[in-house]
């Protein structure tokens, strides 16, 4: 905390014995005042207490009825800043992954007309998240703004992703039960089907975003690595879940029957639509996931 003034002594609240001393008039005073219980590496929950408690002692030293002085306080420290950027980097990759995700199992419900693929798509997503997660975890990375703008990265690929390969798996069905080529299906034939519609596209495309990153890497901008890590990480992450752990849970559980049509597409996409404005409005005015 830095604090400065001008004034006569008396007015800055310094009591002194020496005679006619308190009449002097200062030009400008500092003080600095350090705490030895913060450390460069707190995340912004650990400093949320300690912020209060500094945020308390600067209001006391700034109210003149408490200090006796028309000194100005102010918090200077890189800390704080490094609180609010952390806090707010925080709340804003919380608040756009709720939102994305509360549109992403929507719009899927329209797209699929399948509550099934819809459940099956969306625990794959969550899977996908809480994976670039632990990994940002596991190299030591605090979120922050390019962390942000990385999960928002994330959400995007992923989604368009498993909406391609869902799109495939449908439209494998909807060939299976067409009157001229109407036969008994599995889901394990349509996951087949999936893979050999969109899986090889995405895979060539995910494989090609990977390798072009890696020249990053031999940057010498700290910058330019991370972003070459974090395109990596992502996209590695995004391609493992959509080709992998996605077609494996549709065998297991996926439908093998498609119920698309336009009645049902203009149903489930107006309960869908409906549904996801509502749940959107409560999200953002009931403040039950705050952004900074």
């Amino acid at each position: 905390i830095h604090t400065n003034g001008t004034g006569r002594v008396s007015e800055m609240g310094f009591n002194t014995s020496t005679p006619g001393a308190q009449d002097v008039q200062i030009e400008y005073v500092r003080f600095s005042f350090r705490t030895t219980d913060v450390h460069p590496y707190d995340n912004f929950e650990q400093l949320k207490p300690k912020y209060e408690y500094w945020h308390k002692v600067l209001g006391n030293l700034n109210n003149p009825e408490f200090s006796g002085s028309e000194a100005k306080c102010i918090m200077a420290s890189e800390t704080w800043v490094r609180y609010f950027t952390q806090m707010a980097a925080s709340k804003g990759s919380i608040f756009s992954l709720t939102i994305a995700g509360t549109v992403f199992v929507f719009a899927m419900l329209t797209a699929s007309c399948s509550i099934t693929i819809t459940v099956i798509s969306s625990l794959v997503l969550v899977s996908c998240v809480l994976s670039v997660l632990a990994m940002f975890l596991f190299v030591g990375w605090k979120i922050g703004a390019v962390e942000q703008v990385a999960m928002t990265f994330l959400l995007g690929a992923s989604s368009e992703q498993i909406v391609h390969m869902t799109e495939g798996y449908l439209e494998y069905l909807h060939a299976s039960q067409s009157h001229m080529f109407a036969r008994d299906t599995t889901a394990l034939q349509a996951v087949k089907g999936m893979l050999q519609r969109t899986g090889v596209s995405i895979s060539i495309s995910s494989i090609a975003i990977i390798i072009s990153s890696s020249f990053l890497f031999a940057a010498k901008l700290l910058i330019f690595r991370k972003v070459a890590a974090i395109l990596v990480i992502v996209i590695a992450s995004t391609m493992i879940h959509s080709i992998l752990i996605y077609t494996a849970v549709l065998c297991v559980g996926g439908p093998a029957t498609s119920f698309r049509n336009k009645k049902t597409m203009s149903a489930f996409g107006l309960i869908g639509a409906v549904l996801c404005t509502i749940v959107c409005c409560v999200i953002v005015f009931t403040g039950s996931v705050s952004v900074e």
